[in-house]
């Protein structure tokens, strides 16, 4: 793809991206009990997947504002005696890198973008080919798995680092759903895709 085509897919996804965060705001906003009811379905149907259940070291994102909340998803793994890894931006590099949470409240503080990550003194990083499964965040998802994310491509270069088996499961809302997304050579999608409407297979793994 040369500079021009990649340029204009920037700014198609760019768009896309500004449009469906009004929307989910717009939930968080004017309904939150609807937000809060979609969102608790989400994660409980995230729990009663196979992937879930059987993982014993999951990665998980920390959710800020009108994403799917998973601060209390994280507390419960952890209840339930699985190890958890959240992701630490590497910088300057700028890339994703997993560290364990032992507390959620005690090891957890505002980093970049301000989203809750591990502070310094509590930062643990593990290797990438220790998790089993990879709980995702992401802004727009398409019928095919691909995403458009919040533009700084931590998701996509951190796919194409683990083992490509490892089954990555994105949560979302259903008003974050398109049947197509525009999408270049660097572009990873996931697996599964659980809204409050029930859950998305593109690719069963085997």
């Amino acid at each position: 793809m040369d500079l021009k085509s990649r340029m204009e897919l920037k700014e198609i996804k760019k768009a896309l991206r500004a449009n469906t965060l009004a929307k989910r705001e717009t939930l968080y906003t004017q309904t939150p009990e609807v937000f809060s009811q979609y969102s608790k379905q989400i994660i409980e149907s995230l729990k009663q997947t196979e992937e879930y259940q059987s993982a014993r070291i999951i990665m998980c994102f920390v959710s800020f504002k009108d994403e799917v909340e998973t601060h209390q998803f994280i507390k419960d793994a952890l209840a339930e005696g699985k190890k958890v890894y959240v992701p630490y931006i590497l910088r300057p590099e700028k890339l994703m890198a997993p560290a364990e949470v032992l507390d959620f409240d005690e090891d957890l503080a505002p980093g970049y973008y301000d989203i809750l990550a591990p502070k310094e003194n509590t930062l643990r990083l593990k290797d990438k080919s220790e998790i089993e499964l990879v709980v995702t965040p992401g802004v727009l998802f398409d019928k095919e798995g691909y995403r458009v994310g919040y533009g700084a491509g931590f998701y996509d270069r951190f796919f194409s680092q683990i083992n490509p088996l490892v089954p990555k499961i994105a949560i979302a809302f259903s008003l974050q759903q398109t049947d197509i997304l525009p999408r270049d050579e660097f572009d990873r999608p996931v697996d599964k895709l659980i809204t409050e409407k029930g859950v998305t297979i593109f690719n069963k793994m085997e």
